[in-house]
């Protein structure tokens, strides 16, 4: 790292941040990628990978997207389930004295997702929580491109099964779970191979206290009786994780989601994981599509009453 010009060293500080994520690097009209992050993404969105200091014994390994058509190659990458972590420049290269100032401004995941170019038709993009206890789960969802914010809490002999189902309704593009979880994350009832992309978080974050302070100072209230989530300890939970991994990624006021609200699965009719694949509901089973399923052919209709 000694022999690294000032602006790699900038890099792999800002890298160390966000190593879980490929980090796009303004530099002038271009986001650039290095190291691991340029081997990776190159092929996926189909760019030559170049290499930095040609002449070096050890030249590093880069690619570079231009700024104007980011959002399309963001697309690629998301689709793969990889986050993105945006860093820009903070001032004027020509007024900058030295090196020019850098930052991450957002971090960009599959399940918050803001541009248009990335959302698909018809379709919401949910970003999911879900922690438990012995007493039960917590399942919290957010779509961050319309603001619906909904929780719900599983309890009894049959939690796990239910709350794998209501996965399988939802289908979260991204679902956050504590970290100590490790591979049990994906062990849920009815689902081999989950849909989504799953993120673990510290198991500190996922504290019943935090997460309350969390969402009323986010809403500007006292409690959260007027929500009806007063007494959802475990949803509470999920959903105070949630609004904090927004808050991280988007590094931005959240000020259109201005409120939650809580649902029983018990209210409704429900179906478990295996008869919702099996009917082709709303995803193909060949595919994953919505083509040939009862939603395509639902939305062909013209009048209320179908």
């Amino acid at each position: 790292m000694a022999a690294d010009s000032p602006m790699m060293q900038q890099y792999r500080q800002l890298k160390r941040q966000y190593s879980d994520a490929i980090l796009f690097f303004r530099m002038g009209d271009f986001y650039e990628m290095f190291f691991e992050d340029a081997c990776l993404a190159a092929p996926i969105l189909e760019i030559a990978l170049t290499a930095r200091d040609k002449s070096q014994p050890h030249p590093v390994p880069m690619c570079g997207v231009p700024y104007h058509a980011v959002d399309s190659y963001l697309d690629r990458l998301l689709k793969r389930g990889l986050k993105v972590a945006i860093c820009e420049q903070l001032e004027d290269p020509k007024a900058a004295t030295g090196l020019v100032k850098r930052d991450v401004v957002r971090v960009i995941t599959p399940g918050a997702i803001m541009q248009p170019t990335a959302l698909i038709g018809k379709e919401n993009n949910f970003l999911a929580g879900l922690c438990g206890t012995h007493e039960g789960l917590g399942l919290a969802w957010v779509d961050v491109s319309t603001g619906e914010f909904r929780l719900s809490e599983f309890t009894g002999e049959q939690a796990n099964r239910r709350v794998a189902d209501e996965l399988a309704r939802l289908l979260p593009r991204e679902l956050v779970v504590p970290a100590s979880w490790g591979p049990q994350a994906t062990a849920l009832p009815g689902i081999e191979v989950p849909p989504w992309q799953v993120t673990p978080r510290d198991d500190w974050r996922f504290d019943g206290d935090l997460a309350y302070q969390r969402l009323t100072q986010h809403f500007g209230t006292h409690s959260l009786q007027g929500f009806g989530c007063e007494t959802a300890t475990l949803a509470v939970t999920a959903a105070g994780v949630v609004l904090e991994y927004l808050q991280e990624t988007q590094r931005a006021a959240l000020t259109h989601i201005q409120g939650m609200s809580r649902y029983y699965v018990d209210d409704f009719m429900a179906l478990d994981a295996t008869t919702q694949r099996h009917l082709e509901l709303v995803r193909s089973a060949v595919d994953a599509t919505r083509d040939g399923t009862v939603l395509e052919l639902l939305d062909q209709t013209v009048t209320a009453m179908g």
